[in-house]
């Protein structure tokens, strides 16, 4: 049975499909920063940063805007966020100066900070365990089929001129109505007393350390791939946003099955597989030739990056009492984005060293190892090992 798609439904997903906009649709305009402001000092750094500097705002902001929603409600902060959103991402557009670049980019982190704390809350709130479930199914598909339309168009126009992905952001603004007249606040217990509250429970620590560790990985897909493909392998903008594209693709297809495969696998089991399936895609990349082959490695990590959100905001909502979802998505959000914002200052140490080529090989075999050393610990476990 699948969810039934109300106008409240639709427009939550327009929502979640905006943040996956938050980086990724400039990510083919990043060697071209890189040689526009060539003389900056660590541009090589500065031009991702360009990427993740949201993701540093929101993790710095996501857990006030949590304890702000459970306050005050979730929807007029909702639809503060969505103008926030095409007002940073836009400015982009309009401006030559580094320095006015990144301003613009920290008030699109504030903006997504504020949208994704407050949908993950919505999404508790207005569905339950099985109904939830299904719901982010079809929130993963979703953002997945968005994010290649939109970096896909990014990745086209991207080769006309660097500015030009930043007017994707005006999409904003096409969502607000959506929000305004069909996202209403939730019927729910919204002013809670201090000491009526439950403190963040212990068990949530590994999810918001899983999700650290998630986007680390992940996120070498936006900030390493364009470089890889335009510097190493020699290849136009838009083939970056055709490889992204299918990953997004096999995304959706994995994301809007997450429901099913809850039935048959623990989250530990899920953990396993997105490790697997990410872990082989990295370490292919390492191998292959040419760029053609990385449509092949995009299909796997997408498979992989398909249950890596869908899973650990489930296991989130499973855990977080309803007194503190707002905090506690809040949270998560912070744990997520501060793993992108890490990501380039993690790895671009290593591929200064090694090659960017490389970086995926030996990340693709940590994960794999990850991966067994999760499924023996879970063994052991079970008392079938001594």
């Amino acid at each position: 049975m699948i969810l039934p798609i109300s106008m409240r439904t639709l427009s939550l997903l327009l929502v979640s499909m905006l943040t996956m906009l938050s980086g990724t649709v400039i990510v083919a305009s990043l060697p071209s920063i890189s040689k526009v402001f060539v003389d900056i000092p660590h541009i090589d750094i500065v031009a991702r940063l360009i990427l993740t500097l949201p993701s540093l705002v929101i993790a710095i902001t996501a857990p006030f805007f949590g304890v702000l929603s459970d306050r005050i409600g979730r929807r007029p902060l909702l639809l503060v966020s969505l103008v926030l959103f095409s007002i940073g991402g836009v400015s982009g557009y309009f401006f030559d100066r580094i320095e006015m670049i990144l301003a613009g980019r920290a008030l699109l982190g504030l903006a997504v900070a504020i949208m994704m704390t407050v949908t993950t809350a919505l999404v508790a709130d207005y569905y339950h365990e099985h109904e939830r479930h299904r719901f982010m199914s079809l929130q993963g598909a979703f953002s997945a089929l968005g994010g290649i339309l939109f970096i896909s168009g990014g990745s086209f126009l991207a080769d006309y001129n660097w500015h030009m992905p930043f007017l994707v952001y005006l999409v904003g603004l096409a969502v607000f109505p959506f929000a305004y007249f069909f996202i209403s606040e939730p019927q729910r217990h919204t002013y809670i007393s201090e000491s009526d509250e439950q403190p963040i429970s212990p068990r949530l620590y590994p999810i918001y350390l899983s999700a650290f560790f998630l986007m680390v990985i992940f996120y070498m897909l936006p900030t390493q791939m364009p470089f890889l493909m335009i510097e190493h392998f020699h290849a136009k903008g838009v083939y970056v946003g055709a490889v992204i594209s299918t990953a997004m693709s096999f995304n959706a297809m994995m994301a809007f099955n997450f429901s099913k495969l809850k039935k048959h696998l623990s989250f530990r089991g899920m953990y396993i597989l997105l490790f697997v399936l990410i872990g082989i895609g990295f370490s292919a990349i390492g191998l292959v030739p040419s760029f053609e082959y990385l449509f092949l490695t995009a299909a796997l990590m997408g498979l992989g990056s398909g249950l890596m959100m869908t899973t650990t905001n489930a296991w989130l909502l499973s855990q977080a009492h309803q007194s503190k979802r707002g905090k506690a998505a809040g949270i998560l959000t912070s744990s997520l984005f501060f793993g992108q914002f890490c990501s380039p200052l993690f790895t671009q140490p290593i591929v200064r060293l090694i090659g960017v080529q490389h970086l995926f090989s030996v990340v693709g075999g940590i994960l794999l190892v990850v991966a067994l050393s999760l499924y023996l610990f879970g063994y052991i476990r079970r008392g079938l090992v001594y």
